[in-house]
This record gives C-alpha cells, sequence and structure tokens, in this order.
C-alpha cells in the first residue's frame, strides 16, 4: 500500500493516509480494506483463546449499553471501546 501511495509511514507511529487523498486513491484503499479486513478478523477469530473471545464478549456487552446514548459523551465512550477491543486483545 505505501508503495501505491495508499499510505504514507509515519517514523515511530505507524501509517496514515496521504493528506490529499484522492476519489480514486480513496475508492482503492477501501476496495484493499474490504479483501483484507474479513481475512483479518476470520484468522484472529481461529487464533482467539477462551480468554480473549470472554474479553471480547464483555466489550461487546459494555458497547451495546452505550449504543443507546446520548450525545458526544456516550459517542466517545463507545469509542475508547471499540479501540481497548482492537488494541487490548492479542489474537
Amino acid at each position: 500500500m505505501e508503495a501505491e501511495g495508499l499510505v504514507v509511514r509515519v517514523p515511530h507511529a505507524g501509517y496514515r493516509i496521504p493528506p490529499q487523498i484522492t476519489r480514486q486513491r480513496f475508492e482503492d484503499m477501501l476496495e484493499l480494506r474490504l479483501l483484507l479486513d474479513p481475512a483479518a478478523a476470520r484468522r484472529s477469530a481461529e487464533r482467539a483463546s477462551p480468554k480473549q473471545v470472554a474479553g471480547l464478549r464483555r466489550l461487546l456487552e459494555e458497547m451495546a449499553e452505550l449504543e443507546g446514548g446520548n450525545g458526544l459523551m456516550a459517542y466517545g465512550a463507545f469509542g475508547l471501546r471499540e479501540g481497548r477491543g482492537r488494541n487490548g486483545v492479542k489474537a
């Protein structure tokens, strides 16, 4: 993706999208994500331990409770839990 200019490497921080992205580049990235994300999720699910699955179920329950929340506070709390699920559970 970096070679194609779809992402830009940020030293010691990871990757980000280029600052001025064209519609075509956006569509290319979306297409790539639609191919990669399901495979990555499947692979993670296949390798998850029972402890990791239990942790994800707890996060899912917490996030479901926030779904009907009101305003920016609920949105922020939801985002924090989503990030915790992605970064806090290693498959």
